[in-house]
C-alpha cells in the first residue's frame, strides 16, 4: 500500500505557506487592533474573518477530494476522501445566511437541517465502502497523523475545540470580544487545514511522478541498449 505524504513544506510550496500565513497574520493583528471590541467589528457573522475561514475550508475540502481522485490504491483513496468530507461538514457548520443575499434561496436549507442530512448520506455511503478495509484504515489514518500534513489536521481540530471555551467567556469576559478571538483562532485553525490539504496533494504528486517517468526511463534505456547492440 502507497501512502504519499511525506512532504515537508520546503521549497516554493513551504514559501507559499508561509507567505499566505504572514498575510493572515498581518490581516487578523490589524483588525484586532483597530476593531471596535465592543461589538466585534470585523469578526461577526460573515464578516472578513469568517469568509476567510470558508474559503481556507472550502479550498482544503477541494485538494483533498482532488488528492481522493488521483489516488489508485482504495485505503488512501478513502483516507482522503474522508478528510474532504470532515472539511466539508465543518465548511457546512460555519456557514451562515441570514441577512445576506443567499437568506430567500438557502434559508430553509439551514433551518431544516438539509444540509447536514445529505452530508450524512456520503458518509454513510463512505464507510460501508471503507468497511472491508477498517483495520488498514486505522493503519493508514495513523500513519498520515503522524506526517507533517496530519499533524496540521490535528491541531486544526485541537484549536477548534479550544475555540469552544472562548465561546463560553473563559479566557475573556465579553461576547464580543470573545467572538473576535474566538474568530481569530478559528481562522488559524482554518489555515491549519488548508496547509494538511495541499502540502498532502503536493506530496502525492511529488511521490507518483517517478512511478510515471520510470518506465518511459525503463523504455529509452531499453531502446538505447538495443541500438549500440545492434549490427
Amino acid at each position: 500500500m502507497r501512502l504519499s505524504f511525506g512532504t515537508n513544506g520546503s521549497g516554493i510550496h513551504g514559501a507559499f505557506l508561509w507567505t499566505l500565513f504572514a498575510a493572515m497574520a498581518g490581516f487578523l493583528a490589524y483588525a484586532l487592533a483597530t476593531g471596535d471590541w465592543t461589538i466585534g467589528e470585523g469578526f461577526r457573522e460573515n464578516q472578513a474573518a469568517e469568509i476567510l475561514q470558508l474559503l481556507y475550508l472550502l479550498a482544503g475540502a477541494l485538494l483533498f477530494f482532488i488528492a481522493a481522485y488521483g489516488e489508485t490504491v482504495p485505503v488512501p483513496r478513502r483516507l482522503f476522501a474522508g478528510l474532504g468530507l470532515f472539511l466539508t461538514t465543518v465548511l457546512s457548520r460555519e456557514v451562515e445566511v441570514e441577512r445576506t443575499w443567499a437568506e430567500p434561496y438557502f434559508l430553509f436549507i439551514i433551518e431544516g437541517d438539509l444540509h447536514y442530512a445529505v452530508l450524512g448520506v456520503f458518509w454513510l455511503g463512505l464507510i460501508a465502502a471503507s468497511l472491508r478495509y477498517i483495520r488498514a484504515g486505522f493503519e493508514a489514518a495513523w500513519g498520515w497523523a503522524k506526517t507533517r500534513p496530519g499533524v496540521f489536521t490535528l491541531l486544526g481540530i485541537a484549536l477548534y475545540l479550544f475555540t469552544d471555551a472562548t465561546e463560553k467567556e473563559v479566557l475573556i469576559e465579553g461576547k464580543n470580544q470573545s467572538k473576535m478571538i474566538e474568530e481569530t483562532i478559528e481562522c488559524v485553525a482554518t489555515y491549519l487545514f488548508f496547509a494538511s490539504a495541499y502540502l498532502n496533494l503536493t506530496a502525492q504528486r511529488l511521490t507518483a511522478r517517478p512511478a510515471h517517468t520510470a518506465p518511459i526511463r525503463q523504455g529509452r534505456s531499453k531502446a538505447a541498449a538495443e541500438h549500440l547492440t545492434a549490427p
